[in-house]
């Protein structure tokens, strides 16, 4: 997770936009706009909504 001009994330951010890369193989499946996962750092710390999709390359 990259949040451009962020050093760090602590709860109650509130909303804020950021890059993801979903490093599994078939994850085009499942990753698309509107979708919603669980955002996980040793328990969960909240959750992330794919807005777009940039290709990788």
């Amino acid at each position: 997770m990259d949040v451009a001009g962020a050093v760090s994330l602590a709860p109650g951010d509130g909303e804020v936009v950021g890059e993801a890369e979903f490093w599994y193989e078939d994850a085009q499946r499942y990753v698309v706009p509107g979708a919603e996962f669980r955002l996980w750092y040793g328990g969960e710390v909240g959750s992330i909504r794919v807005l777009e999709m940039i290709p990788a390359g």
